[in-house]
């Protein structure tokens, strides 16, 4: 079996190269810029088996830095084009490609003209859904905002139609797909993983409730945590936001009656060090096809709090790892906080099962879900129903 990744970002797409060259697979890695030390941070891929090109991240970041305040221009879907473009240049014979979604329309009709099988990962909800619910999260702050280029949308929607499976990370992006129409047989759900060597737990050292949260925006839902804990009121606690918030909720902080500590900038591998001072996490986010931050603070011994509309919901055992409230409601928010807030030795019940629960979902195990999957595909005539059940 050859499979072939392209993608445009990092994402989390180095960590799947890395598993599928581990396991003896990878036959190429597409990739907008690679290195080990600056993006990559230690994920070593064979040389050989990289093909990558920094020139439109270069254009990128030479537009956005000094040519943006003059010209109103999306330049995001200028890069995804002209990497999508290169990238479809480097496809050669093999089994399976798989191209990050928005990023890969040029190459997938070229894997097919090659007879390959072929995958659009998703790592969030179908584009449109996305759309919809960050739209309508939006205009509650009375902000008429067009959230992705329609161009972007445009060719999402093509790469979904034309790619023989779509890879997304929970059963909550799956079933965005399903309400559009979509076969079940064509979705197949891998969640992500994280990385152990980066998250530990080690003892909180003071006795504030405290609750985290990472990348403080609209989408994150992060002014429903903060009416949430406005409301509760709760003596010894505080809400740690990590990550520079949204403008939209700036007037919000400002006026926060609970205690409100912001860091807006932590590096990716010291963030066991804050969860480790938390008391939980919380994620009440509108739309979130996975969340990688929630196997990461299980793995650092925190139970956790997500709405049902975040994807790694699916690694969250209710009651027993933490909770999954409905999206949006704030009471059902409040009434999980408090029951943790009150329910101390619970609460760490809990955290010590959310460390153990988080050992299911490492980069290592991800590696052999996406194989299982691809033989699994590939075992198919034609390649197709072979994920349904």
């Amino acid at each position: 079996m050859k499979i072939i990744v392209s993608a445009a970002g990092r994402f989390h797409a180095f960590y799947w190269a890395e598993q599928i060259q581990k396991k003896g697979y990878l036959c190429k890695m597409i990739a907008g810029y690679y290195s080990p030390k600056i993006n990559a941070k230690g994920i070593e891929i064979n040389p050989s088996r990289i093909a990558s090109s920094g020139l439109p991240d270069i254009l990128a970041y030479v537009f956005r830095r000094f040519f943006k305040k003059y010209v109103d221009l999306n330049i995001d879907w200028y890069f995804k084009e002209f990497y999508d473009r290169w990238a479809s240049r480097q496809v050669e014979p093999c089994d399976i490609l798989v191209g990050w979604s928005g990023s890969s329309l040029h190459t997938i009709r070229r894997a097919r003209e090659l007879g390959v099988v072929t995958v659009v990962h998703r790592g969030s909800a179908h584009i449109l859904t996305q759309e919809d619910l960050i739209q309508y999260e939006y205009a509650k702050f009375g902000i008429q905002k067009k959230v992705i280029d329609k161009r972007i949308i445009d060719k999402e929607l093509k790469e979904y139609e034309l790619a023989d499976y779509i890879h997304t990370p929970s059963s909550f992006a799956k079933q965005t797909f399903i309400n559009r129409g979509f076969p079940d047989y064509k979705i197949f759900v891998v969640p992500n993983g994280f990385s152990v060597k980066h998250f530990k737990s080690i003892p909180k050292l003071d006795d504030i409730f405290r609750v985290i949260h990472v990348g403080p925006s609209v989408r994150k839902g992060t002014h429903y945590l903060l009416q949430a804990m406005d409301e509760l009121g709760l003596p010894s606690s505080e809400v740690l936001l990590i990550g520079r918030p949204e403008g939209v909720l700036l007037p919000l902080l400002d006026e926060c009656k609970c205690q409100v500590k912001l860091i807006e900038r932590v590096p990716h591998i010291e963030m066991w060090r804050y969860y480790s001072m938390g008391s939980l996490y919380c994620l009440p986010s509108i739309e979130d096809g996975f969340a990688n931050v929630i196997v990461e603070a299980m793995a650092c011994g925190l139970p956790v709090i997500c709405s049902e509309n975040v994807g790694a919901k699916d690694s969250v055992r209710k009651g027993i790892d933490g909770f999954v409230v409905p999206v949006r409601d704030v009471e059902a928010l409040k009434e999980k906080i408090l029951y943790l807030y009150e329910h101390e030795k619970e609460r760490k019940e809990m955290g010590r099962n959310a460390l153990e629960r988080a050992k299911e979902f490492t980069w290592d195990r991800y590696g052999e879900r996406m194989v299982e999957a691809y033989k699994k595909i590939l075992s198919s005539k034609g390649g197709k129903r072979c994920l349904a059940k």
